[in-house]
């Protein structure tokens, strides 16, 4: 017997409750018992408070700034940012058709699972293609950097618009795309964050920091973030266990290794800047895991940080490898002729710096840029062959 029957597909009127509006590929739908996976393309018709509506739950053991909090037709979101701006971030997912729960007066409500959705950082990109949610991104900050295969097919049939501005978008473009949630760049200069005017225009924006995360495979797991937003968390967990499993593999490698160099990162950022990425970040993580030792010119340990220069430069001579110099340089020497200083630094005159651009695709096409998030296996394999190459 079937466990369910279809009333409607894609009907543009209401759900059973009055707050929740059935949109786009949503199926108005009567449950008559517990659904035995997560709904990932409908709406309750008949709501029973006794059900489970979310049998497939995920939980962040790596993540060092999600957590997830289930409930019988709702999920509560919290998003604590990687940087000190004093805030965290309160999402309510509601599940399409159920009521919204009373006491989360100050939290962003959404119902779920969403049909569309804009981001302003590219990153989110992999984990979209990886959970087939191609079709459900109707806007991207930058289209011309996407290496993605199947989105770049959908920005070529013109069904996904550029929302403009780099990874802070035009909040013009943005009401045009008309999107359920807009995953909004988080920086960690607060005066530079977009969601809480977003807010006050109706948009339900939405925080996305997996950069800012302190372990690779944090970072990985927004990809089980995003899944919570399409009820996909079944799906998200099959796609990150072989990810943990390989990257610890690899890490296990290096565990005993006796020699560890030192590693250069960032670059130089005007006439006086270095900027790089601090102790707390996934890739200093990375370094320590591919059996190398993150350079710090200074204690402090945040997730980004803007240097000193001379103070960088000072300190530096003793590190073996610089990774994350400009990308899209063929040659070392092309590299160094590009900015005066750069040849300056020991990695450099030994031909030790390595960059995020294997694959490249022309100016500003880097696979990294939206495909790196979800695979810190592979970025862990290629710095240990750079580090350890026996």
């Amino acid at each position: 017997m079937k466990r369910w029957f279809v009333i409607g597909v894609v009907l543009l009127t209401a759900c059973a409750q009055p707050d929740v509006t059935v949109r786009g590929r949503m199926q108005l739908v009567i449950i008559n018992e517990p659904p035995r996976t997560n709904l990932d393309n409908t709406c309750v018709e008949n709501f029973n408070p006794d059900f489970d509506y979310f049998p497939d739950k995920v939980e962040f053991k790596h993540s060092s700034q999600l957590s997830v909090e289930y409930h019988s037709h709702y999920k509560v979101v919290r998003f604590s940012p990687g940087v000190d701006t004093g805030e965290q971030l309160e999402y309510l997912l509601v599940q399409c058709g159920a009521p919204r729960p009373h006491g989360y007066d100050k939290a962003v409500t959404i119902s779920v699972p969403i049909n569309s959705f804009v981001t302003a950082n590219n990153s989110m990109l992999a984990a979209a293609e990886a959970l087939e949610m191609a079709d459900r991104i109707v806007g991207i900050s930058s289209t011309r950097s996407v290496t993605a295969p199947s989105i770049v097919e959908r920005i070529n049939a013109g069904k996904i618009l550029d929302v403009g501005g780099g990874t802070h978008s035009t909040i013009e473009r943005i009401l045009e795309a008309n999107p359920d949630v807009l995953f909004t760049f988080y920086s960690a200069y607060p005066q530079s964050n977009q969601h809480p005017k977003l807010w006050e225009l109706g948009l339900r924006a939405v925080g996305q920091a997996d950069h800012m995360e302190s372990h690779p495979l944090g970072r990985a797991e927004w990809l089980k973030f995003l899944a919570l937003f399409t009820n996909q968390e079944g799906k998200a967990n099959e796609l990150f266990k072989p990810i943990e499993r390989r990257y610890q593999e690899l890490m296990a490698l290096t565990a005993d290794v006796q020699m560890r160099p030192q590693v250069l990162f960032g670059r130089a950022s005007g006439r006086d800047i270095w900027e790089r990425h601090g102790g707390r970040n996934h890739l200093a993580q990375l370094v320590r895991d591919a059996g190398g030792e993150f350079f710090s010119p200074d204690p402090v340990a945040g997730s980004f940080v803007l240097s000193n220069f001379e103070r960088v430069y000072e300190s530096a001579d003793e590190t073996t490898f610089w990774i994350g110099g400009m990308q899209g340089f063929a040659e070392l020497q092309t590299f160094n002729d590009s900015h005066a200083r750069n040849g300056w630094f020991r990695p450099a005159r030994d031909g030790r710096v390595f960059a995020y651009d294997k694959g490249n695709q022309g100016m500003w096409k880097y696979p990294w840029s939206d495909q790196g998030m979800t695979k810190p296996h592979r970025v862990l394999e290629d710095l240990i062959r750079a580090l350890h190459p026996e």
